[in-house]
């Protein structure tokens, strides 16, 4: 997320779409759909090439948001190409940080403060239990 945010003070190269299209995988969990964009650029005489159109992207199983960026970004086209100063083949189309970056840090999240609410909340509840479920086998006697 940091080099996300970082990359939207890049500096910038004119660049040129070489490919273009839409890539998909499918699975037992059904057909992940990714933009495959391929592009290239010159940083201080140096040709580099690269397929990361913004920093976080992945696939989804819905197209429609692989044919926008297909769309968006067709073979042939010229483009800002933004690259990293000190590392020039680091490079993206879109710079700045997107909804989809914050996905997976949202998504694992979710999952951690579940598991340490367990951790914590559920011994608790455990002994509380057993503790009501003695006094209930005590009184019964």
């Amino acid at each position: 997320m940091k080099l996300a945010h970082d990359s939207s003070d890049w500096p910038f190269v004119s660049g040129i779409i070489v490919s273009s299209h839409i890539d998909s995988i499918s699975g037992d969990n059904g057909t992940t759909y990714s933009a495959e964009v391929l592009y290239d650029y010159t940083v201080d005489n140096t040709k580099y090439s690269s397929n990361q159109v913004a920093l976080g992207s992945y696939g989804s199983s819905n197209p429609g948001a692989a044919r926008q960026t297909v769309n968006e970004y067709p073979e042939g086209k010229e483009v800002s190409v933004f690259y990293m100063p000190n590392d020039p083949e680091e490079s993206v189309l879109e710079v700045g940080i997107h909804g989809v970056t914050y996905f997976l840090p949202v998504f694992g999240a979710v999952f951690f403060l579940s598991g340490l609410g367990m951790f914590i909340f559920l011994p608790r509840l455990l002994e509380k239990q057993a503790s009501k479920d003695l006094s209930q086998s005590i009184t019964n006697q």
